[in-house]
């Protein structure tokens, strides 16, 4: 018995974590995407054999309709200008304020059974972007569909760090469609950290170092190039990776790990038989960065500078969340 193959299109599509998702739910062909950065177009066409390099905001009503039929349109479109760790100018942003416009008008044109979107939390609950967001869902309505939304957390889905992220599902009839609630007992950061001999002297930073950056928060560590910055200071980080339970003494030079239950041989022995108890702070490496997003280890990330990289992964949905709510979705196709 064949599975049934659903057309998907990929739309702002980064290094595809929408596409890996939907690899992982089965019987969906990813058969167009969309990337407007040619750097990343190219990362993604070396991992999935597309040619996603395209000016979306240039698309003709007649180029789209040259694409095909589509039964699910994903996009991540651009979150910073909603995010917190932007300049938060919304729709007046100049370089990506008008990419729901032209989202929009993909969807108008395509008319696919359904549509998953993904953004930061912060569009439902800023309060500068209330109507924003509610203009967002009247126009999805206006083209015919039921829209819910849930702000959904990547540690209900097995994952190591909350990231807050709104997820958007249209459907020409949504009145029984539930998201996912997620059962997978959350991970802890000793869950990806790579081996000690591994480690570069670059996976390190100075006190002086950490000092300057000290304010910026986990959330901006995960959401760009500086991805591959530390993560470790006091308890408490509220954001993407509060399931670390550890802490750096203010006192001690060098990594103090207070919680090896949860960092296991992690300790200070192995940082002295490396030469790196120094003064200086571990910093969370871009391959455990792309682990805790779930992106494969095959992944290939050869045409990517570091930065590029940084950037890809920062800016990815988290696979394991996108997977579940597209397992719902695919019920109502």
């Amino acid at each position: 018995m064949s599975i049934m193959k659903y057309a998907m299109a990929d739309l702002f599509a980064g290094g595809g974590g929408f596409h890996l998702a939907a690899n992982k739910v089965g019987g969906i062909e990813v058969t167009y995407a969309c990337e407007y950065k040619k750097n990343i177009a190219k990362v993604y066409e070396d991992n999935f054999g597309i040619d996603s390099f395209c000016d979306m905001y240039t698309l003709k009503d007649e180029d789209i309709k040259g694409l095909g039929i589509f039964d699910i349109v994903t996009a991540g479109f651009p979150c910073q200008p909603f995010s917190s760790t932007g300049a938060q100018r919304g729709f007046d942003d100049a370089t990506s304020g008008g990419a729901f416009k032209a989202l929009l008008n993909f969807i108008r044109v395509s008319s696919p059974k359904a549509v998953i979107l993904e953004n930061v939390a912060g569009l439902t609950s800023l309060k500068k972007f209330k109507e924003t967001f509610a203009f967002i869902i009247e126009s999805l309505e206006g083209l015919g569909y039921s829209v819910k939304w849930k702000v959904l957390r990547s540690c209900d889905f097995g994952n190591v760090q909350i990231r807050k992220r709104v997820y958007i599902v249209c459907l020409r009839d949504a009145d029984n469609f539930v998201f996912p609630v997620g059962n997978s007992k959350a991970k802890t950061v000793g869950d990806v950290l790579c081996p000690v001999a591994d480690l570069v002297m670059d996976d390190f930073c100075t006190q002086a170092y950490f000092d300057v950056r000290s304010r910026i928060t986990v959330e901006k560590i995960l959401c760009g190039e500086r991805v591959g910055d530390f993560i470790w200071k006091f308890r408490g980080l509220s954001d993407s990776l509060p399931i670390l339970d550890t802490k750096i003494s203010d006192t001690t030079k060098g990594i103090v790990f207070r919680d090896t239950r949860i960092l296991d041989s992690w300790d200070m022995g192995e940082y002295k038989d490396r030469g790196y108890n120094k003064g200086l702070y571990r910093r969370l490496t871009l391959q455990e960065c792309s682990k805790i997003q779930g992106y494969p280890y095959a992944y290939n990330w050869s045409s990517a500078s570091k930065t590029l990289k940084g950037y890809i992964i920062g800016n990815s949905i988290t696979v394991s969340v996108g997977e579940a709510v597209i397992r719902e979705v695919v019920k109502f196709l």
